[in-house]
């Protein structure tokens, strides 16, 4: 997992511990997949791509946990449809609540 440290009161940027700033996107390109896919709005955390990162994943959120792709029948609880797959917190969709311990 990855610790993040967000700009308090702001849930449109934060600085990743090794000093990359990243901010709030509607979608994201990975290379992996040769397209853009959206990406999940929340209002306490957001998911973002770190290609630093040399191998394994590299979408997290902002609470610390990664981020993955998923399909409608997984977000359609938070979401009116969006897409057919979406990038998502991992522990937000488990567990309904951020890695830091924050709700929605």
């Amino acid at each position: 997992m990855t610790s993040i440290i967000k700009h308090w009161n702001d849930p449109n940027h934060a600085i990743t511990l090794n000093g990359k700033y990243v901010q709030r996107e509607k979608e994201i390109y990975l290379p992996s997949y040769k397209a853009v896919l959206p990406v999940l709005q929340t209002s306490m955390h957001f998911c973002f791509r770190d290609a630093s990162n040399p191998r394994g994943s590299t979408l997290f959120c902002t609470c610390g946990s990664f981020a993955e792709i998923v399909g409608y029948h997984v977000y359609k609880d938070w979401s009116s449809y969006i897409g057919n797959e979406v990038i998502v917190c991992h522990s937000f969709m488990t567990n309904r609540k951020h890695a830091d311990g924050s709700h929605e």
